[in-house]
C-alpha cells in the first residue's frame, strides 16, 4: 500500500501539472493553448454519449494511490464530454484554422484533412507525454525536498521531444506535406468507440510512429492511419499482420489500436453496459503501461458483422466524413500520399 505521504505527494503534483498553462505548438505563437478535443465534442455527443457522460480510462495520476502494484488493472470511469480526449495543444485562433470545417476543391480538402487528422494524432500524444514528464518531475522534487529517492527516470522525455520535432517539421516545411501518406476504412455502423493517438511500429530501418484515428459517426465510423515521411510501406508491413488486403482482419485491428495499442479509448455507455465483467476487466488490464501488458492479444471487445465491412462509402459518408474537419477526416476508401 501507498503511504499517506506519498499519497499526499502524488495528489500535490497531479493539481501541479495540470494546472501548468502552456504556449500554442504552431512556431512562433505566443498565444496560450486552450483545451483541444482530439475527438470533437460534437461527434462524442451524437455518437457515443449518453447524458454527456462517456467510459474511459482514469485521466488522474491519482488513480496510482489504488494500485496494488504496477500490473493492477487500470480504472475505467465515467467523463464528461467537455473533458473527454482533450488536450493543451492550441491557441483558439490556431485551433479554429487548423480543424475548422472548410469549403474548397476536392484535391486541396483531401490534403488539408489528411493533415489535420495526423496533427491531430501528434498533438495529443506529445501533450499527454508532457503532461507525464511534467507529473514525474513534479514528484520527484517533492520527495527530494523530503530526502526521499524519486523514481527512475522513464522514457517519456525522449518521446516527447520527438513528437515535437515531427510537430514543429509539419509546419516548418510545408513543402514536405504530401509525405503524410494514409488509408482510410469504413465501417457501415457505429461501432460506439472512438480513438486517437500514435503507436509504435518497428520497422526494417527501426522505429516509426504510425497515428490513428478511429472516429464514430452516428451511422457509420471510419478507421484511419497515417504516417509521416515514411511512405505507405510502412502502414503496409503494420496491416500485413492483419492479413491486409486479401484476408483483412479488422476487427482485430480495431480491437488491437483501441485496447492495445491506445491508453484513452473512449467507450459509450450502450457499449460498455453490454459487456460482461471478463470483459470489462480485460479491458481494465489491456489499458495498463505498455511493459507490463502480458497478453499479446488485444480483448475482443468491438465485434464486426460480414455487413459491416467490405462496403463502398456512400456519397453521404464521404460528405460527412470530408467536409467536417474538425470532427477528423480523410477521404474514405483511399490510400496513398496526397
Amino acid at each position: 500500500m501507498i503511504p499517506e505521504k506519498m499519497r499526499n505527494f502524488i495528489r500535490i503534483a497531479d493539481k501541479q501539472a495540470r494546472k501548468e498553462e502552456h504556449l500554442c505548438l504552431v512556431p512562433g505563437c505566443q498565444r496560450k493553448a486552450i483545451q483541444s478535443h482530439a475527438i470533437p465534442r460534437s461527434l462524442i455527443i451524437k455518437a457515443i454519449a449518453e447524458n454527456g457522460l462517456v467510459y474511459s480510462q482514469n485521466p488522474s495520476f491519482t488513480s496510482m494511490i489504488r494500485m496494488e502494484s504496477m500490473d493492477h488493472p487500470q480504472e475505467v470511469v465515467e467523463v464528461g464530454v467537455n473533458k473527454a480526449s482533450t488536450f493543451s495543444g492550441f491557441c483558439n485562433k490556431h485551433d479554429s484554422i487548423l480543424f475548422a470545417s472548410i469549403e474548397t476543391k476536392s484535391e486541396d480538402l483531401k490534403v488539408s484533412a489528411v493533415f489535420a487528422l495526423h496533427l491531430r494524432s501528434l498533438s495529443l500524444e506529445y501533450s499527454r507525454k508532457r503532461l507525464v514528464s511534467s507529473f514525474q518531475q513534479k514528484l520527484n522534487e517533492l520527495l527530494l525536498r523530503n530526502g526521499e529517492t524519486g523514481p527512475p527516470e522513464s522514457p517519456f522525455p525522449a518521446i516527447r521531444d520527438y513528437l515535437k520535432f515531427v510537430l514543429d517539421s509539419m509546419f516548418l516545411e510545408k513543402e514536405r506535406l504530401g509525405a503524410i501518406n494514409y488509408i482510410s476504412i469504413p465501417i457501415g455502423r457505429n461501432i460506439e468507440l472512438s480513438c486517437c493517438g500514435v503507436f509504435d511500429h518497428f520497422f526494417e530501418d527501426g522505429r516509426h510512429f504510425i497515428s490513428y484515428n478511429i472516429i464514430s459517426y452516428e451511422e457509420f465510423s471510419f478507421v484511419t492511419l497515417t504516417v509521416f515521411y515514411n511512405g505507405n510501406s510502412l502502414i503496409d508491413s503494420f496491416l500485413a499482420k492483419f492479413g491486409y488486403p486479401e484476408n483483412f482482419q479488422l476487427e482485430n485491428l480495431i480491437n488491437d489500436i483501441a485496447f492495445s495499442k491506445g491508453e484513452e479509448p473512449l467507450i459509450s455507455p450502450r457499449l460498455w453496459r453490454s459487456l460482461s465483467e471478463d470483459e470489462k476487466q480485460a479491458i481494465r488490464l489491456s489499458l495498463r503501461p505498455p511493459f507490463v501488458r502480458t497478453s499479446l492479444d488485444a480483448p475482443r471487445i468491438i465485434k464486426l458483422r460480414p455487413t459491416d465491412t467490405g462496403m463502398p462509402p456512400t456519397e453521404q459518408m464521404w460528405l460527412t466524413f470530408v467536409r467536417n474537419l474538425a470532427r477528423g477526416t480523410s477521404k474514405s476508401m483511399e490510400k496513398g500520399a496526397p
